[in-house]
């Protein structure tokens, strides 16, 4: 039996259906625990709109002035609107509880594989790095949409007598532990063909991610060059970007096994034939691009309907689970990486180098590319961030947590809603049905339950 030092602490209740309810005796055989662990990959993409399938893309794309709502929604209005409450389906059921579960299964796995007696090590190093980058993933996500939040990290009910929200830098901390161990105990090679599990470099990514986030510069440089100089990867077409064969992909989610899958975002933006789209995407974003670029060609599709044109997201160019193209949801790509350390490169006044990352996806897209002389920091600070935003949009919510780390998100909001932002809004509400099983739950400033 392997031993891992990852902590422990206090725990969100999270009661798992008795169908999903892992035993002991599956952690009796390689086989079956492997099985367990690709349970939980599989748990993620459940929901079309939950948090790992299309969910945090459409929450923050409305948020972030991205997206706009067609015809009147009750659930994503709000969103749109910065008047998202507390006792929000979206962020109740398709958001926060999803989230916690994936933990929960995740902390199973990692107790039940370490726990056996009849595992071989390399299957429990396996089990524990995926689990390891999963929980974080989640954590990640939870921290960055609502702040402080518990950290779950076992399974034990006893330990759930006063729970209370961790702050950010002490998540993030743990975020960072249970990823330096990921990426110790994970392969480069994929465990299996799809690459829709974990290896090295997709907990590398994360961590380029996470350091990025905290300005830790020299961090993310280091992670994310490990990551663009030795994963293997290499940018791909616009066009093919999104296939689930695309070699930009480091590592993607969907039903194990089979491909011909339509994604959650394929089905939350394509609408069916003749029909009128749900959401269309804000004429704020499609000027951000410039007329010759190949993202706006091959990522955006305009429907006539009616004598009435839609711009709706299209990387991802299916909507029904049959197709010759096949698809999967996509975690982290290549192009991520070079935007990580190329604005970690201006910060650490690497012109050249940052430049030079700037490029590789300003060439690919077929627009000009910019000229290390003569820049400022000031100026190419202003270039990563539009080149993430064209880059990244409507991808797991970059653009909203892009506008809050880089302080320029009451700037912006309070010029596309001046009359229903508050600087409160950048995080979400806790949901109210939580804080009404738990007392210690606090709520974010500026609601009201």
């Amino acid at each position: 039996m392997l031993s891992f030092a990852i902590g422990c602490s206090q725990l969100v209740e999270v009661e798992m259906p008795a169908d999903q309810l892992i035993t002991s005796s599956i952690y009796a055989d390689d086989v079956t625990a492997i099985a367990a662990l690709r349970g939980l990959y599989a748990s993620t993409m459940s929901s079309t709109r939950a948090i790992s399938n299309a969910g945090v893309s459409l929450m923050c794309g409305l948020s972030a002035g991205e997206l706009k709502t067609v015809r009147p929604n009750a659930d994503y209005d709000p969103f749109m609107e910065n008047e998202v409450l507390p006792e929000s389906y979206v962020i109740s059921t398709l958001t926060w509880a999803p989230a916690y579960k994936t933990i929960y299964q995740a902390n199973d796995l990692i107790e039940k594989s370490q726990q056996s007696h009849s595992l071989k090590p390399g299957t429990v190093r396996q089990i524990t790095g995926e689990a390891l980058l999963v929980r974080s993933l989640n954590f990640f996500y939870l921290t960055n949409l609502f702040g402080a939040v518990p950290l779950t990290l076992t399974t034990d009910y006893r330990t759930n007598t006063a729970l209370q929200r961790s702050n950010t830098q002490d998540i993030y901390d743990q975020i960072e532990r249970d990823l330096l161990v990921a990426a110790d105990l994970l392969p480069a090679e994929y465990p299996s063909p799809d690459r829709m599990r974990a290896n090295r470099w997709a907990a590398k990514s994360l961590l380029a991610r996470l350091y990025l986030y905290q300005g830790k510069w020299q961090e993310a440089i280091g992670q994310a060059s490990a990551v663009i100089e030795d994963g293997g990867y290499k940018l791909e077409l616009t066009g093919r970007t999104f296939l689930s064969e695309s070699k930009e992909t480091i590592l993607q989610f969907g039903a194990v096994g089979q491909y011909n899958l339509s994604t959650g975002a394929g089905q939350t933006f394509i609408p069916g034939f003749d029909v009128v789209p749900n959401y269309q995407v804000s004429s704020r974003l499609l000027s951000a691009y410039q007329s010759t670029d190949k993202r706006l060609q091959d990522w955006f599709l305009t429907l006539s309907l009616n004598g009435q044109n839609y711009s709706i997201p299209f990387k991802y160019k299916l909507n029904t689970s049959s197709g010759s193209r096949p698809e999967a949801n996509i975690v982290f790509r290549l192009a991520e990486l070079y935007l990580i350390r190329a604005e970690a490169y201006i910060q650490q006044s690497q012109i050249a180098e940052a430049v030079h990352d700037l490029n590789q996806l300003r060439g690919r897209a077929d627009i000009s590319l910019l000229d290390a002389s003569g820049l400022t920091t000031e100026q190419l600070l202003e270039a990563v961030s539009l080149e993430r935003q064209r880059e990244l949009c409507i991808e797991w919510g970059h653009r909203w947590f892009d506008l809050k780390r880089m302080g320029l998100l009451d700037a912006q909001m309070n010029n596309i809603a001046p009359e229903t932002w508050k600087p409160e809004k950048a995080l979400y509400p806790i949901p109210s049905a939580e804080r009404l099983s738990n007392p210690f739950l606090t709520q974010n400033p500026g609601y009201d339950d």
